[in-house]
């Protein structure tokens, strides 16, 4: 944490361990692994009449909480909060995330509004539309078709990989564009000059998402992926907290919001942004919006670049220097 000047703001950089929905970099434990916690979640859930909806019966964040709980052995009634209480900080100058990370950005802002001056939502949304949904859906029927799932209880024997591998390459070409494709892929040949006139993989774009998934079959669980992406897919702000109306549920923020979405994201498409917008401005708050130009999708917000570093400092500057409710 740093302090931002002698403002009554704090600044704190918070890396979740967490792989998010748009399957951003995560390492954890190997389940398999003897003593480590994860393994007794997954076995205690596996245990239990209801263990494949029990956790995703809740909100996003709750499902966070409790996973947390589960490993911990006791409740917990916020994570993120009960930190912050551990660290001192009473108020947050931002909270910022992407994709998964927007959602839960958006669920700090209703849940804690007083402890959070401002918010920058990005390439995200207040509810999963059908399309994302249904990519989710196909990754985790991928998953479950592989015999060695074995009903999530897989983790004395082989894991599925083959597929957790092809849930990632469908859950990978979610996050590209087909400009983004055709710029780095094309229809080039991956190391040969003529089709091999068989099932092997003959084009670049074909021989990458094979290295995609067998990368992601390495370094993430199954089970996991199949509770994040339905957290993902059950996650209605306005359901959860407005009675329906995401304008209701955004009446509880008081910060002052900066809003971006990327033109060439069709898994999280601008209008799902102006919509948050839209939803604030119906209720009067402060809220900048922005679609940058981008080629590269969905990954877009993670590719570096000069105009979004630009916008969000520019924004907290504001932010620092002006106060906020």
């Amino acid at each position: 944490a740093s302090q931002v000047g002698d403002a009554a703001f704090t600044v704190l950089l918070l890396w979740s361990v967490l792989e998010t929905e748009d399957g951003q970099p995560f390492d954890p434990p190997d389940p398999r692994e003897s003593g480590n916690p994860e393994r007794a979640v997954h076995q205690d859930l596996l245990q239990r009449e209801d263990r494949g909806p029990h956790l995703v019966r809740q909100p996003l964040r709750q499902l966070l909480r409790a996973a947390l709980g589960a490993e911990l052995g006791e409740a917990v009634a916020d994570p993120d909060a009960a930190l912050l209480d551990h660290l001192g900080i009473e108020r947050l100058l931002c909270v910022m995330g992407g994709s998964m990370g927007g959602m839960q950005a958006l669920e700090w802002m209703v849940e804690y509004p007083q402890r959070v001056a401002s918010a920058i939502p990005h390439a995200t949304t207040s509810r999963l539309n059908a399309q994302g949904i249904a990519f989710d859906e196909v990754g985790r029927q991928a998953i479950m078709a592989d015999p060695n799932w074995n009903h999530g209880d897989y983790y004395e024997g082989s894991k599925p990989a083959l597929g957790l591998a092809v849930a990632r390459m469908i859950g990978h070409i979610t996050y590209l564009s087909d400009e983004s494709m055709r710029h780095k892929f094309g229809r080039r040949l991956q190391d040969k000059s003529d089709f091999s006139f068989n099932f092997d993989a003959d084009f670049q774009v074909e021989s990458y998402l094979r290295y995609q998934g067998r990368k992601f079959v390495d370094r993430f669980d199954a089970n996991s992926f199949l509770y994040i992406t339905k957290a993902a897919d059950y996650f209605d702000l306005g359901k959860q907290h407005g009675g329906g109306s995401a304008v209701v549920a955004l009446s509880k923020a008081r910060a002052r919001f900066l809003v971006i979405s990327f033109t060439s994201d069709w898994l999280y498409p601008t209008y799902q942004s102006r919509e948050i917008v839209k939803a604030l401005k119906k209720n009067g708050r402060d809220v900048s919006f922005c679609e940058i130009e981008a080629e590269w999708g969905h990954d877009a917000f993670l590719i570096p670049g000069e105009r979004l570093p630009k916008l969000i400092r520019g924004f907290l500057e504001r932010v620092h220097h002006g106060g906020a409710d």
